[in-house]
């Protein structure tokens, strides 16, 4: 079954629209429902994905293979498991970080040497536990090793490090629980540290 054409445009979420009798006809293969789920939908999933990738660009291209897999996999919804919107912006936070963890990807968006700069400051809340970090380390070696991580922990570090924001504000943020973003941030220096001392 071939999926409709979307067309990205802002639209405002419709009032009144019973997404779970929407996402029943669109798994029946009805593209006007599809159609109509897309329209009631995407200007709230559009934020999700900006936020997460921090690119407009590449928030529509996820946005509309996240459409495309639901489309795909509507009959797969349990509606005991999940809210429709809550199941929707599941599908929507993991293929953005399917993107950052692509190696696409990091080839396209290698941070520039000012931004690995702002990883030899480490944020005062992080200090003790990333003390390995150091002006001494190469740059090349840090954006090869950062280019290791998975796309959930490259984004929860750059947040943290680069960006200079907490565990909570993390977090919120990225609307991710603080105990799984402390655990990608946790994994990632680990990784990090393991990957510059084998390159030393």
């Amino acid at each position: 079954m071939v999926p409709p054409t979307l067309l990205a445009h802002p639209c405002a979420m419709l009032p009144d629209v019973d997404l779970p009798a929407l996402l029943a006809r669109v798994a029946h293969g009805d593209r006007s429902a599809f159609r109509a789920l897309y329209d009631a939908t995407q200007s709230h999933l559009f934020p999700v994905a900006r936020r997460i990738t921090g690119s407009d660009s590449t928030a529509a291209d996820v946005l509309q293979e996240s459409y495309m897999a639901m489309w795909h996999r509507a009959d797969s919804y349990d509606p005991s498991r999940a809210a429709v919107m809550t199941w929707m912006t599941t599908i929507v936070r993991n293929r953005c970080f399917d993107r950052l963890g692509s190696a696409s990807y990091r080839h396209e968006t290698a941070l520039p040497e000012e931004d690995l700069d702002g990883l030899w400051q480490v944020h005062e809340h992080e200090r003790d536990g990333s003390a390995w970090v150091g002006e001494s380390l190469q740059r090349e070696r840090l954006q090869r090793c950062l280019g290791r991580l998975d796309g959930r922990q490259r984004q929860t570090v750059a947040l943290a490090f680069l960006r200079g924001l907490s565990h909570a504000e993390v977090a919120q943020h990225l609307g991710e629980p603080l105990g799984s973003v402390k655990g990608w941030i946790r994994r990632a220096l680990s990784h990090l540290k393991d990957c510059l001392g084998a390159a030393v």
